[in-house]
């Protein structure tokens, strides 16, 4: 089994099942078509809970993706002091 990237999955399974953006979106984010397309576009990541409803509307296991923790800056500046 090929493994894409779970946008590419996403859209995939959407067309193989013949529905339109609009209509996964009416069935899983309650007609909030941009979302969809968001997710497709790999703009926004769904999480897990909506993952699991497009499975089960699209009857597919979806990949899910790989969070890697926010690096963020103990407060201190990567600049040397110039005084």
């Amino acid at each position: 089994m090929t493994m894409f990237p779970i946008h590419r999955a996403i859209q995939l399974a959407r067309t193989e099942r013949k529905l339109s953006q609009k209509e996964l979106a009416a069935s899983v984010v309650g007609g909030h078509t941009q979302l969809i397309v968001d997710f497709e576009s790999g703009r926004s990541v769904p999480k897990d809970k909506i993952i699991r409803k497009i499975e089960k509307i699209l009857n597919a296991t979806l990949p899910r993706p790989v969070m890697t923790p926010l690096l963020h800056n103990s407060g201190k500046s990567n600049k040397k002091n110039r005084s």
